[in-house]
């Protein structure tokens, strides 16, 4: 287990999942671990020389509370990923954030998605290479933290107005953070990069109709996958990382 989640970890309370890490003195925007390079300046890992090119592609995302039910949810998704990259393609049911991190920084994991939280620990110690993020027409799937004499993410916030447990009226915000992504889709820095091209495609040409996908996200208002950038999306993230002094610990 990484020393990330064995570690006393630094949250943000007010929204669930957001920062995990441990203390370093390696600022955030330079915490990339030592086996990976950045030449391009973009905080995530380069393609390496040596890639790999696996016949089955690992898939895991973020883990909940019942892991079994991603394969009703992923099934239309993962067909279509074995399609359009020619690969046999198997769920990773992963039991916990630090299993998903260490299967893909020991080469057992190809494509995931990560939780907000845990986007800066894999892309640093993982070399996971966020592209993709849930989204529809009013773009990026997010959130933002309000304040209403208390903190709370405004996504449960809403859920919460739409069963009536709270009135919109009653409610007073004082305060709007920035938005917050929410999970990102990517791959594991070293994967061949015409797989990784096909990978990206079939991410961005997924038609959701009628899909798993549609049935579980779309009362969000998801309605495909939108390209986004770990440096550009990830960086209210790590802004409240460096705020807090705190950095990610990939021993």
């Amino acid at each position: 287990m990484l020393d990330a989640e064995k570690r006393s970890c630094a949250w943000v309370r007010a929204v669930p999942g957001l920062v995990c890490a441990a203390m370093l003195a390696v600022p955030p925007a330079a915490a990339l671990d030592v086996r990976y390079v950045d030449t391009d300046g973009d905080l995530v890992a380069d393609t390496p020389a040596k890639t790999v090119d696996p016949p089955t592609l690992i898939f895991a995302y973020t883990p909940g509370e019942d892991p079994a039910s991603y394969q009703r949810v992923w099934d239309d998704f993962l067909q279509h990923l074995e399609k359009t990259t020619g690969k046999r393609i198997r769920l990773f049911a992963a039991q916990n954030n630090a299993a998903q991190i260490e299967a893909m920084r020991a080469g057992r994991l190809h494509i995931a998605g990560f939780g907000t939280g845990t986007v800066p620990i894999a892309v640093n110690c993982a070399g996971f290479v966020p592209f993709a993020i849930m989204g529809g027409e009013k773009g990026i799937l997010g959130y933002e933290m309000e304040i209403i004499a208390a903190a709370i993410a405004n996504e449960v916030m809403h859920r919460m107005m739409a069963r009536d447990v709270v009135k919109k009226d009653q409610i007073v915000t004082v305060y709007k953070s920035e938005t917050f992504p929410t999970a990102a889709f990517g791959l594991a820095h070293n994967l061949d990069p015409a797989v990784a091209a096909k990978v990206r495609a079939a991410f961005l040409s997924y038609p959701w109709a009628g899909t798993g996908l549609e049935k579980e996200f779309s009362s969000l208002g998801v309605s495909k996958f939108v390209p986004i950038t770990y440096q550009k999306d990830w960086a209210v993230v790590r802004k409240v990382d460096a705020a807090m002094n705190v950095s990610y610990d990939c021993k």
